[in-house]
């Protein structure tokens, strides 16, 4: 949803494009000075939509309030603090205004990228971070194929995320050795920004790449198969039966989303 798409909206707009926003800031993108109800209040009455700057982390980027640019959807950028005395000065205390600010650089200049470590932790980030047609449910953690990217088990393959593994704001998937990442969900921008800043490249090949090999319970023919875009198939690692391989080899091809896929 564009987050103006005509030149005034009507209540009933306004309304759906404000809680759409809002729901996002809650979940991916927090701004901090929601906390206070005036605040609110105020960014309600407006409809400025503020939110991270996608050229640059540590400035607020905002719809302005001239039709001209709204109808066009255009927003601009400025730093924190400027955006606070314009938009909240008679709200806000020139300290609280500096804390603000402070808390909104630490946020998003501050980059923290975490990578999970076992099988478990990476079907956590799948089941509680951002949602996607492949996000597990609890029903099918034993065999799940999120399992199958677990380094402590020697796979090649991690989920590298934001946040806490609890409630991660954004996750894609990793090859650490090879410093690729691809399938990215959640607050893409600042996960790429941080994953760029430790020498990540973003492609959709991660062939080569070994995952576990997790057989189904009650048919062995089968096996968790993960889905990778151009790289929806794996074939048994000749070396060690514990893997499976990500092959452009379209023999055995996990489809749609499905995590099943069957041996030859």
């Amino acid at each position: 949803m564009k987050y103006l798409d005509r030149p005034v909206p009507d209540e009933e707009w306004a309304q759906a494009a404000y809680q759409a926003w809002l729901s996002r800031v809650r979940d991916r993108q927090p701004v901090p000075w929601l906390d206070k109800p005036e605040c609110l209040a105020r960014e309600r009455e407006l409809l400025l939509f503020p939110a991270p700057s996608k050229n640059d982390d540590d400035l607020v980027s905002f719809l302005p309030l001239d039709t001209k640019r709204r109808t066009a959807n255009v927003r601009i950028s400025i730093k924190p603090g400027r955006y606070l005395k314009r938009f909240h000065g008679d709200i806000l205390t020139e300290q609280e205004i500096d804390e603000f600010q402070k808390v909104w650089i630490k946020q998003y200049a501050e980059i923290q990228v975490n990578f999970t470590q076992t099988g478990e932790e990476s079907f956590t980030v799948y089941a509680k971070g951002p949602h996607s047609c492949w996000k597990p449910s609890f029903r099918d953690q034993k065999f799940h194929y999120a399992h199958t990217f677990d380094p402590s088990r020697g796979a090649d393959v991690c989920v590298a995320y934001l946040g806490i593994l609890k409630a991660p704001k954004a996750r894609a998937i990793a090859w650490l050795a090879k410093k690729r990442a691809t399938h990215f969900y959640g607050d893409v921008n600042r996960l790429q920004k941080g994953l760029r800043q430790l020498g990540f490249s973003f492609t959709e090949s991660l062939t080569g790449a070994r995952v576990l090999r997790i057989p189904h319970p009650d048919n062995p023919k089968l096996f968790i198969c993960p889905a990778l875009g151009c790289n929806s198939v794996a074939i048994p690692d000749a070396g060690d039966p514990r893997f499976l391989v990500m092959s452009a080899a379209y023999t055995r091809v996990c489809r749609e989303t499905s995590p099943w896929a069957r041996e030859a």
